[in-house]
Order: structure tokens, then sequence, then C-alpha cells
């Protein structure tokens, strides 16, 4: 885990990580299950097929949580508050998108 993420750079509990990364895995587990069964029993695909494709799911979706949510480095908005990365992004979007409309507000 240390190798692909920095987990100081969060600033959250210890406790807190676990927590996050305990969903995150379950999820994944989740979504290898359902995509199993949807493959195998809706698809009629083979079960080798299926689990490739269930793992490719659930590589991605895993990874993407961790990244974006569980390990993401988190700043300080203009009050000092912290916040994510998407939460940042997102921001500066909405700030993008009302300095685009002028002063007509």
């Amino acid at each position: 885990m240390r190798f692909v993420f920095d987990a100081s750079a969060t600033h959250k509990a210890h406790a807190r990580l676990l927590g996050e990364f305990t969903v995150t895995d379950a999820s994944g587990t989740a979504v290898t299950a359902l995509v199993i069964a949807a493959a195998t029993d809706v698809l009629a695909i083979a079960a080798f097929p299926a689990k490739v494709l269930a793992a490719t799911g659930n590589f991605l979706l895993v990874f993407m949580l961790r990244r974006y949510l569980v390990f993401a480095a988190r700043g300080r908005d203009d009050l000092g508050i912290q916040q994510s990365h998407l939460h940042r992004a997102h921001s500066s979007d909405c700030r993008a998108a009302l300095l685009a409309q002028g002063p007509d507000l």
C-alpha cells in the first residue's frame, strides 16, 4: 500500500483509513460476486471469462475508490477547512462557471 498511496498526505487517523480501506475491499468483493453472477447467469458467459471480467472491474473500482476517496491528498480551502482532491476539483469547476457568466448575477 505505501508504494502506491501516500497515507500521510491524507491527514486521516489510522482507524479511519483502516475503516475506509475495509469498506473499499468489501465493495470490490461485492462487485466481483455481482459481475460473475450476471455474466454466467444472464449473459451465459463461461466461468473463466466471467472471472477475468470481474477481476478487471474489481481492480478498477477499488483502485479508483482508494485513490480518490481513501488516500486522496487533502488541502485547505480559503477558510482553512481540509478538503479532498475531488472537492477541490468540483469547487474550481463551479468557480470557473460562475466567473464565465459574468457580473450579471
